[in-house]
């Protein structure tokens, strides 16, 4: 029996994860379609054909939302797979040609949650972004980042909603 469209909620998984690139803070031209195929590379390497094939059924692993200037990623797959995904994130070590780490944060089994978790997550990481800035300038550039981070996660997640309600 085919999956009906109400029912492709219940059978997904969300991860949430943090890019960490060393020395690099932001890297703007990190791209959703990059960190899929550095994660599908690494299903290959660690599952083989099995992970591939698996990842290819309904729900396909996707990259839902991709934050450079955060540098967290929110990764979509099927709830039977999502072991798999998550014993690949650590093993992700390129994504291009920067060296990268996923470190994950949350998993959810909804966008709206996920989305709830990124909006907390940079709330609690102000104080911290605070305290490293130098001088005015630089603390109004970080609250307006965060702010815009935060706005952008409720914009996303009214977008993300309405194209996974459509399909």
């Amino acid at each position: 029996m085919p999956l009906q469209d109400h029912d492709a909620h219940v059978i997904s998984r969300y991860i949430v994860c943090k890019l960490e690139f060393g020395c690099r803070v932001t890297l703007p031209d990190l791209t959703q379609d990059a960190v899929y195929r550095a994660i599908a590379t690494e299903l290959q390497v660690l599952h083989g054909d099995y992970g591939t094939a698996c990842a290819r059924k309904y729900p396909n692993l996707t990259v839902q939302y991709l934050n450079p200037s955060t540098n967290l990623v929110m990764v979509r797959c099927s709830r039977d797979q999502c072991k798999q995904i998550q014993s690949c994130l650590p093993f992700v070590k390129k994504i291009g040609e920067v060296d990268v780490f996923l470190h994950t944060l949350h998993l959810a089994g909804t966008i709206r949650s996920c989305m709830k978790f990124i909006v907390r997550y940079h709330k609690s990481q102000l104080p911290l972004l605070m305290s490293e800035c130098r001088n005015p300038v630089e603390r109004k550039k970080v609250q307006e980042m965060l702010t815009d981070s935060c706005a952008d996660s409720g914009r996303t997640l009214g977008l993300l909603e309405r194209s996974t309600t459509s399909q």
